[in-house]
């Protein structure tokens, strides 16, 4: 995974226009408010209800996420929050793109995630 240059994020990806990070190590009890406010300076990509996607392990906890951004100045802003704190823990934030997000997010154990119209649901169960 290459990083961009400056005039590449101003300008955009060199593949794609995606514009995504992957934060770990945060708290289990971290909600989107939480990340939101830590990514403040960020414009989160359809607002924080849609743009920030929590990958959740078997005991229905996640301590990663990813965010997808607007825009690479707000990529920029969202890599300059490496190892600061969300609550007690300091967070890893890193650059990735759509692939590896759509594979972590895929691997949810026993959730699904739709969106119908407007509404997003997580259904659990066992698939």
């Amino acid at each position: 995974m290459a990083m961009w240059t400056s005039e590449e994020s101003k300008s955009g990806s060199p593949d794609n226009g995606d514009y995504i990070v992957r934060a770990k190590g945060f708290a289990y009890n971290t909600t989107t408010q939480d990340m939101a406010a830590f990514f403040a300076g960020c414009d989160i990509q359809g607002g924080k209800n849609t743009g920030i996607h929590f990958v959740i392990n078997s005991s229905g906890k996640s301590n990663e996420a990813f965010v997808e951004l607007m825009s690479g100045e707000d990529l920029e802003t969202a890599l300059a929050c490496h190892k600061k704190f969300i609550k007690e823990r300091y967070v890893d934030v890193t650059q990735c793109d759509r692939d590896t997000m759509d594979e972590a997010l895929a691997s949810n154990l026993g959730i699904i995630e739709l969106s119908v119209s407007n509404w997003d649901f997580l259904i659990f169960g066992v698939l």
